[in-house]
């Protein structure tokens, strides 16, 4: 399993994380490049290993890579509260891809999502739309994410909790 964590400010939180739980990951600076993200994921994105994705301001756990290594679904996450009350279950912040996952939705079919921001003015590659885009990709492939629990902790977010919680999902944007 490649374990690949791409950042702007490395939480402190983070890195004791991956380095308690995930010794092997990768880290890859990305600031200052709107599209360093995505080319940092598609060097990874090969189809022949399993690709976890964690960033930079989230906490894992030591059921993670456990968790993840035993379940035979195809991409996977851990749940993270991103504001108070509102958690998030389709992005790249604890996110495992397997080799099928990674061949049913290609590079070329996630960049071809429509994608528009202040920062990109819809240029391929930006990262602020990247956890929609494969989301769309995934789905349209007929591949639906499989929700791990405990959740893991985002830098902003509430400690972990141990299982599913009454919640208010944030939803991917919608296609245009």
């Amino acid at each position: 399993m490649r374990i690949l964590c791409c950042y702007t400010r490395l939480c402190p939180a983070t890195r004791r994380a991956l380095s308690e739980h995930a010794p092997g990951a990768e880290l890859a600076d990305v600031s200052g490049d709107p599209y360093a993200y995505w080319r940092e994921i598609c060097a990874r994105w090969t189809g022949k290993d399993d690709l976890l994705t964690v960033e930079h301001d989230i906490e894992i756990h030591g059921t993670v890579l456990p968790g993840f290594t035993a379940c035979p679904e195809p991409w996977c996450v851990y749940p993270y509260e991103l504001h108070p009350g509102r958690w998030i279950d389709f992005g790249l912040g604890c996110t495992r891809f397997r080799p099928a996952a990674q061949l049913a939705a290609s590079p070329d079919a996630i960049q071809a999502k429509p994608g528009l921001c202040s920062r990109c003015h819809g240029q391929p590659g930006c990262w602020a739309h990247l956890d929609c885009k494969i989301y769309w990709a995934m789905t349209e492939a007929g591949i639906e994410r499989h929700v791990h629990w405990p959740a893991v902790m985002h830098h902003h977010g509430s400690p972990p909790v141990d299982g599913p919680v009454a919640w208010q999902r944030i939803a991917p944007l919608e296609v245009q």
